[in-house]
């Protein structure tokens, strides 16, 4: 039964595949814009998946002229890419809720082990020199770590949200806490916006579906639209659990108008 299964899932995964053959991607370059921890890696992935299935380059980080072919997917994983003005652009751009953003961001900078967060770095101007981010995250208190995490890598996130140009026709906004859930969706929406006709943009969307499920789902048993996330439970309204009214005080008095701005409350 074992052999009839996996057979039947190598049969499975040739027709998907199949499906895509002769996909094209439009006469445009496209642009993902996302923040530190507002699905960035996700997408990345998903970014990554496209420049393999449709042929085309992806740049990431600063790379947002076009070079060595007429079309690229562009991806700003942490806000702050160059915009291209080129009025062809089509692109997407999403945000999270600032307190859910604090919070998981302060999860993850505990447990991560990304180089950065780990070892001394110059850039941590208010640190000792032989002292990490991560270390000194883990010497705080919750309270005192969530308002250092705010007014650190999070905080600098969250200004990057509020500075971006929302009346930009070429971009479609997107909100974390409704990708949640309906990624699948969300890639088939993302990639028409891109100019990919509809019936690509859905064999890709399920294709993907499909390799989520094969190395996700089969692995951990669940649903793999159900994203794992740092500190279970989930993402969405994380900051009520660990958020006290001193870090919501210290929220407001540094980003007084964030929520109203950038449609929360």
């Amino acid at each position: 039964m074992e052999r009839i299964r996996k057979f039947n899932e190598k049969f499975r995964l040739f027709g998907e595949a199949a499906k895509l053959r002769g996909v094209s991607w439009p006469d445009n370059d496209a642009m993902h814009v996302c923040y530190h921890r507002c699905m960035s890696l996700l997408f990345e992935k998903f970014l990554i998946h496209c420049s393999e299935i449709f042929g085309i380059p992806l740049r990431i980080n600063g790379q947002s002229e076009r070079a060595n072919g007429p079309r690229a997917i562009l991806l700003s994983n942490q806000g702050d890419g160059p915009v291209p003005t080129d009025p062809s652009v089509r692109g997407t751009h999403i945000i999270r809720d600032p307190r859910d953003l604090i919070a998981s961001a302060y999860l993850y900078h505990l447990r991560t082990k990304e180089e950065w967060c780990c070892k001394p770095a110059p850039a941590n101007t208010d640190l000792p020199a032989d002292r990490s981010y991560q270390q000194h995250l883990r010497g705080l208190n919750q309270e005192d770590g969530l308002i250092y995490e705010l007014h650190h890598v999070s905080g600098a996130m969250i200004e990057r949200m509020l500075s971006w140009d929302y009346s930009d026709p070429r971009f479609l906004e997107l909100r974390f806490e409704e990708v949640v859930g309906n990624e699948v969706q969300t890639f088939e929406k993302v990639l028409s916006w891109y100019g990919v006709s509809s019936e690509d943009a859905g064999n890709v969307a399920r294709y993907l579906e499909f390799l989520a499920y094969r190395h996700i789902g089969k692995k951990q048993g669940r649903d793999p639209s159900s994203a794992s996330h740092i500190g279970g439970g989930s993402p969405i309204g994380r900051w009520k659990t660990i958020s006290s009214d001193r870090v919501l005080a210290a929220f407001d008095e540094r980003f007084p108008n964030a929520l109203p701005a950038l449609g929360y409350r």
